[in-house]
């Protein structure tokens, strides 16, 4: 089975390429979306890690409020991850297991953190999603409503999120997701090939 790595920044579309991959029929995992569950099961250490402004009047973990608490303060941003990120890395390792005891062709990992959870490891092929700062910020604007101060925090908690951080021995594809959507389509049909192709390798092995 073929496990994939797919990472960027925030705002450079990810969760489009992903949803181009989830059309091949592909199992695609947003580890994102992974974490917002184990967040609201941390919801006690989080309340004695951060006080209890991180949580909402409803009991739910606030995660607007948490993430202008942890972007911008590397310790607690730190703290936060401690809490969290092992949680989530033993839940993908599980889905990955499953995956190839049904026999499963691929599974895509969609982590802006892949390299700093240590996901990578797990991946054969990495994809690193490349977009210039001032789109993803106007992207940041048009989306999320952010403004300059914590898009630049959110950058800074980011710095690491390169493709020099992958896992050495993992092959990797670097994807330009700052033109049109036509564009990209073209780049994931490429991909998509080349990963077909490390499938029939896979199975001849």
């Amino acid at each position: 089975m073929i496990v994939v790595g797919l990472t960027g920044k925030a705002c450079s579309g990810k969760n489009v390429i992903a949803d181009m991959l989830v059309k091949e029929g592909w199992r695609v995992v947003d580890v994102d979306k992974l974490g917002h569950p184990i967040l609201q099961q941390s919801a006690g250490e989080l309340t004695s890690a951060f006080g209890p402004s991180v949580i909402s009047s409803d009991g739910t973990v606030d995660r607007r409020a948490l993430g202008g608490i942890v972007f911008s303060d590397a310790a607690k941003l730190r703290k936060l991850e401690d809490i969290t990120h092992p949680r989530m890395v033993k839940e993908c390792g599980e889905i990955v297991d499953e995956e190839a005891a049904r026999g499963g062709k691929v599974v895509v990992l969609n982590a802006a953190l892949l390299s700093r959870m240590h996901l990578d490891r797990l991946c054969s092929m990495v994809v690193f999603v490349k977009v210039p700062w001032n789109i993803r910020y106007h992207r940041a604007q048009s989306r999320d409503g952010m403004d300059w101060r914590r898009f630049r925090a959110r950058e800074s908690a980011q710095k690491d999120i390169d493709v020099r951080m992958i896992e050495p021995g993992r092959e990797v594809i670097v994807l330009d997701n700052s033109g049109t959507l036509e564009s990209v389509h073209r780049q994931v049909v490429s991909l998509c090939d080349k990963i077909n192709q490390a499938i029939r390798k896979d199975w001849q092995v």
